[in-house]
């Protein structure tokens, strides 16, 4: 049983009072056996407020934010090894934050989960080819308390999409500054929708 972490702001720690910081912590923690029909009290914790990595994800090509997207986040270890898997979603401007880190260093890879957008990549934004990477190759995010580490982008390909031109019915003319938005219906999760605004172009 573990307490914070993933999307909480605070770092995880596990019973009986291990704080996760390698993946080979987990092997420290104590199990909780419990039979039907009971509560099994005293499973207490005591967590500190964890770090936070903020950043945003963008289209490869243009370089424009990717819109809001389903993401797989993986936290590995100062050794390479995996910590923990977080699922979030970003922001219509491609944003993220990935709250609860613990102490320690860490190597980041983010891989666009049922999106048009597609690969993996290791920050700073390496190509893993088939999600293949030699990890400890990244840049390692180093947290000492509580602070937020910002700007950790990462950019994909998109394997779809769709254009056109948005007109004002009556004049016929294009119109800039509208928002459109498409959704992944193939998704066998709730549909991820992806954005976009318009320009006055043809």
């Amino acid at each position: 049983v573990c307490a914070g972490g993933e999307d909480d702001t605070f770092a995880r720690q596990c019973f009986d009072g291990v704080d996760i910081h390698f993946a080979s912590d987990y092997a420290a923690t104590s199990a909780v056996v419990v039979t039907d029909g009971q509560t099994r009290s005293g499973v207490d914790f005591h967590v500190t407020e964890g770090g936070m990595i903020r950043g945003t994800i963008r289209d490869k090509e243009t370089g424009s934010p990717a819109g809001r997207m389903r993401m797989q986040m993986d936290l590995h270890d100062g050794t390479g090894n995996l910590v923990e898997t977080s699922y979030i979603y970003t922001e219509d401007s491609g944003a993220y934050e990935l709250p609860g880190l613990p102490r320690g260093s860490f190597y980041l890879v983010a891989s666009p989960s049922y999106s048009v957008y597609g690969g993996t990549q290791l920050y700073p934004e390496i190509d893993c080819p088939d999600g293949d990477c030699i990890i400890t190759n990244g840049q390692a995010i180093t947290f000492s308390g509580a602070e937020s580490h910002d700007s950790i982008d990462f950019s994909f390909d998109a394997e779809a999409s769709v254009a056109g031109v948005v007109r004002d019915r009556t004049s016929g003319n294009p119109l800039g500054g509208v928002r459109v938005t498409a959704c992944l219906l193939s998704s066998p999760i709730w549909p991820p929708c992806y954005s976009a605004t318009s320009d006055a172009s043809d």
